[in-house]
């Protein structure tokens, strides 16, 4: 995928963020303060106040993640496999760089899935896919990596892709690393909420069949959504935004 692309897909995930709205608003009343118009200031002042209480109280994006985590089921029932295929996005780059120590983000369960499905079928290779390390910095995939050899995975199982900057890119050059023989299973790890999307990514990039075994659930019962939870209700609101419309533009793509 060129760099275009990825720049544009970029900036629509930043438009898609609450938070980004909320700044717009606010950068859109401070004009109508400036140019005396104080009556839409306050209505629209009004309005941002209003839809930022309602994204605090109510889990707006809840549903929407709720509804992507179920698509695949969790724990699924595995026999033989051919291989492990890890999605970066669990790792801290920066932090790493900055203490010389691998470092993980919220989402470390992919990596611990991958270690103990590594230790479950000994002997399979484990493909670790992600870039984004410019020197000094680490990259996803060596971060990833560095942590499974620590938690005792054989070096010789590791595969590493390290040039891919996003899902799409995790699979064509994946697929390009391993070559898997027509027919092969491979198991697919990443966050549950993002798995439709990779999994699509996956299929259309060419992998045989890819199991996708889900990961790093967020979402819960609606009971336990609701309430005073400001940050956590804009986080997913912006990650059910962010996986729906990465898979649109996933299939207007392909």
């Amino acid at each position: 995928m060129g760099t275009v692309a990825i720049l544009l897909r970029q900036a629509v995930g930043i438009a898609l963020s609450p938070v980004a709205w909320l700044l717009a608003g606010l950068a859109l009343a401070l004009v109508l303060v400036w140019r005396g118009r104080l009556r839409g200031a306050r209505w629209l002042l009004a309005g941002l106040f209003a839809g930022l209480l309602a994204i605090s109280l109510v889990p707006l994006g809840h549903p929407m993640l709720a509804a992507r985590e179920a698509q695949h089921p969790a724990n699924p029932v595995l026999d033989q496999i051919d291989g492990i295929i890890l999605l970066g996005g669990a790792e801290r780059p920066a932090v790493s760089a900055r203490w010389n120590r691998p470092e993980l983000n919220e989402a470390a369960d992919r990596v611990i899935a991958v270690a103990t499905l590594a230790r479950r079928f000994p002997g399979v290779p484990v493909l670790v896919t992600g870039g984004h390390g410019a020197p000094p910095t680490p990259s996803e995939a060596a971060i990833s990596a560095a942590i499974l050899r620590d938690l005792g995975l054989d070096p010789a199982r590791l595969i590493l892709e390290q040039r891919a900057r996003n899902t799409a890119e995790n699979a064509r050059l994946g697929l390009a690393r391993v070559r898997p023989a027509p027919g092969a299973r491979w198991i697919l790890v990443t966050s549950a909420g993002h798995m439709p999307r990779a999994l699509a990514e996956f299929r259309a990039a060419g992998w045989p069949a890819p199991i996708p075994y889900p990961v790093d659930y967020r979402s819960t019962g609606w009971a336990d959504a609701t309430g005073w939870h400001p940050y956590r209700n804009m986080a997913q609101l912006h990650a059910a935004l962010h996986e729906i419309v990465g898979q649109l533009a996933a299939h207007m793509t392909d």
